[in-house]
């Protein structure tokens, strides 16, 4: 099953993706080990957990993104930290199986709506 996802590169372009799980994610993040970021009540970010010491590039617009997502959870990120290299924003649910747990899921149009105004959902079929 393919769930609706953000995906924010170190350049500032943002993309609606249709990703089907573990391995469209690691794909996004240029085969990096996954780390996953807990954001937001319905929705998480997803980054390469070795960004520092691959020397990825510094993305501005996934920061700012999440400085605001956390804000609003009362946290923050630890001072001189910042997002880098690609990141994936997407849903998660609690799965119909107790024994799975948290799952992914569709990105809510809210979300986008709110943190990435510019990025249009018109014509999408996802």
């Amino acid at each position: 099953m393919s769930n609706r996802a953000i995906v924010v590169q170190p350049n500032g372009s943002v993309e609606i993706k249709s990703l089907a799980g573990y391995d469209d994610i690691k794909a996004e993040l240029n085969d990096g080990w996954l780390e996953l970021v807990p954001v937001g009540e319905e929705f998480v970010l997803y980054v390469d957990e070795d960004g520092i010491s691959k020397g990825l590039q510094r993305n501005q617009r996934a920061t700012d993104a999440v400085v605001s997502m956390l804000a609003k959870l009362d946290r923050s990120l630890l001072p001189n930290d910042y997002i880098k290299g690609p990141a994936v924003f997407i849903g998660q649910s609690e799965s119909d199986d107790p024994e799975e747990g948290m799952v992914e899921s569709d990105l809510s149009t809210e979300v986008i709506n709110e943190y990435f105004p510019d990025v249009s959902l018109r014509g999408l079929n996802l």
